[in-house]
């Protein structure tokens, strides 16, 4: 079996474009027009009803800032060609790992 994208492969241009769309000014920047990643990542862990004493610790807010880098680094990941997917989703992968150590 084959865990690329069936020919033809996604182009450059479409590929840049989507990256531009979705972080055009790189870590912290507003995606699709809509708000950062780090509100994202705020907004789901109130919708996923936490206290609001446990939103407000620093361990929580630490925690919220480094999960939002590693999220908009994977899906900025997803723009770029296969051999460039592999080795930054390798990267990422001990990122995440990092982050599920503390």
């Amino acid at each position: 079996s084959s865990y690329t994208s069936p020919p033809p492969y996604p182009g450059a241009v479409p590929r840049s474009f989507l990256r531009n769309l979705m972080a055009p000014d790189g870590r912290d920047s507003v995606i699709c027009g809509h708000s950062t990643m780090n509100a994202m990542i705020d907004d789901s862990m109130k919708a996923y009803m936490l206290p609001a004493l446990a939103l407000e610790r620093p361990e929580a807010l630490t925690l919220a800032k480094g999960v939002a880098k590693l999220a908009l680094e994977y899906f900025v990941t997803l723009c770029y060609n296969l051999g460039r997917q592999r080795r930054r989703l390798a990267h990422c992968m001990e990122e995440w790992g990092q982050m599920q150590a503390h």
